[in-house]
């Protein structure tokens, strides 16, 4: 993948984030046995192709000022992730989709304006609201989409398991916070390295599955 990416990830230290976590690099690799799978960490990607040049020798100063949309505890970045999915692209192998929500896209279309499209802010928004797909990937491999298809269901009972072991609040979020990161996608995945980071405060994390959804 060229030049570097954005992402936002959950606090590490929330379940939700470790739930995610286990399935990604124990639960569902066993499922492909005759494959080889990547280990990463959760995250939604906000947008990639981003040249070395914009962020230089101080990747942490470009990060910082980023002009990122105003955000707070009453209207937050909200990620909702809900539809299970295979999908053709090696990253997006097996993914959960990520709803288009309004401050979510305002925030990816900040970025992107900065980050890609050189400052333009119509372009960003266009490409926000007609091509930019969320979602958090829990497997990257080089597979037929067909293969995946068969084990939706498998995996989506994997994540029902999961969700025991996840809290949520009462209002139904699994998590809040998390950060944005710079991450050095140039060259191959067991090399990506976070290289810059910033907290966001007022992100809401949502997923259908937690202890206090579970069906017994």
């Amino acid at each position: 993948m060229p030049g570097a990416s954005l992402w936002i990830i959950p606090p590490k230290d929330s379940t939700f984030s470790q739930a995610l976590q286990t399935l990604i690099s124990t639960t569902i690799p066993p499922h492909f046995p005759d494959t080889k799978t990547y280990d990463f960490i959760p995250h939604v990607t906000i947008t990639s192709n981003i040249d070395q040049s914009l962020y230089g020798s101080d990747p942490q100063a470009w990060l910082g000022s980023l002009p990122l949309p105003s955000v707070d505890q009453h209207d937050p970045v909200f990620v909702t992730l809900d539809l299970l999915e295979a999908g053709d692209a090696f990253v997006k192998k097996l993914t959960l989709r990520a709803g288009k929500t309004s401050q979510l896209l305002k925030l990816a279309s900040a970025c992107r304006a900065s980050a890609v499209e050189g400052g333009d802010k119509v372009k960003a928004s266009t490409w926000a609201q007609n091509d930019y797909l969320p979602h958090l990937s829990l497997m990257y491999a080089d597979l037929p989409k067909s293969d995946v298809e068969k084990l939706v269901f498998t995996v989506q009972e994997d994540c029902r398991k999961a969700g025991r072991g996840v809290e949520a609040d009462s209002d139904g979020g699994v998590a809040k916070g998390g950060c944005i990161v710079l991450v050095d996608t140039s060259k191959s995945i067991d090399q990506w390295i976070q290289i810059a980071t910033r907290d966001l405060q007022h992100i809401t994390w949502e997923w259908p599955w937690s202890k206090s959804r579970f069906d017994n």
